[in-house]
């Protein structure tokens, strides 16, 4: 069964009502304090300071003394906002880079296809960045995300540290903003693709440049990358791609599936979640694949 890379990471928090029992399901209702960092000699480093979980060792980075702390809650609080615009929850969890909260939007129509906008809220206690959603709309029929990148229509926005109610609402209409500015645009995007006619012999020639065989590789790389060409082709092939086969949204949407659910060369306890940090935070990914094929 096709899922979206989210699936087996994090925990399930479809029950949750509002951010508090969502960070209570997903164990992250817990409290982030800044303590002093002590060198081996027991001399206190000057200018910095740790991020941890109150009453434990469990470091996040190392900060400068002015970073202000955001807890999970209030970072994520202005989300209840949105339940009220059908926002429903769906996952949490954190990983080395950030906590996130993944909820789904309504789903809309995009070349008669159900198409579901999710968003990732993401909170980081570690200095590398501030609190932030993103956009990562799934077609349904498939399980596909896609992360496509707009010029007019970013799919990622900053939003405040704050506690007054007025700029949590302004967070949320932001991310109501972001988000039909977005699918808008992807809708477009998705029309005009689904114009650009190709034949057997360009998607070929694509799919052969893409997974391109170096020279000098060695009988293994060489059948590794023939595996990812027979992958990607029958994803290109699939019964759920009929409609837009022949068609640049076709070989996108086959991209979309073969980064979504091949199967990783290593299995480790760590590849459900790297997988879910490469095709949902990585949008250059999309962008070179799409200029390949309207090239």
């Amino acid at each position: 069964m096709r899922t979206a890379t989210w699936n087996k990471v994090g925990f399930d928090i479809r029950e949750a009502t509002n951010v508090d029992e969502a960070m209570k399901i997903a164990g992250l209702d817990y409290e982030v304090v800044k303590a002093p960092v002590y060198l081996s000699s027991k001399a206190r480093v000057p200018g910095v300071m740790a991020t941890k979980i109150k009453g434990t060792n469990e470091v996040f980075g190392i900060v400068g003394e002015n970073y202000n702390v955001v807890q999970n809650r209030d970072a994520f609080a202005f989300v209840d906002s949105i339940v009220s615009e059908g926002l429903e929850f769906c996952k949490a969890g954190q990983n080395k880079y950030f906590v996130y909260l993944i909820a789904s939007l309504p789903k809309t129509k995009v070349l008669g296809d159900d198409v579901q906008p999710y968003i990732i809220f993401q909170n980081s206690h570690n200095g590398t960045s501030t609190v932030r959603a993103a956009i990562c709309p799934l077609r349904i029929v498939c399980e596909n995300q896609f992360n496509f990148a707009f010029r007019e229509a970013d799919n990622k926005v900053s939003l405040r540290h704050s506690a007054r109610v007025m700029d949590k609402l302004q967070d949320a209409q932001d991310v109501l903003r972001m988000n039909a500015g977005y699918m808008n645009e992807f809708a477009k995007k998705a029309e005009d693709m689904a114009l650009i006619k190709l034949s057997d012999i360009k998607v070929n020639n694509i799919i052969e440049e893409y997974f391109k065989i170096p020279e000098n590789a060695t009988e293994r790389k060489i059948n590794s990358i023939e595996e990812s060409r027979s992958l990607f082709l029958s994803a290109y092939n699939a019964e759920d791609n009929q409609n837009f086969k022949g068609t640049a949204w076709g070989m996108v949407n086959a991209f979309s599936d073969y980064v979504t659910h091949v199967t990783p060369k290593r299995k480790t306890d760590k590849a459900d979640d790297s997988r879910f940090m490469y095709v949902t935070f990585n949008p250059h990914l999309f962008t070179k694949f799409v200029n390949m094929v309207e090239g």
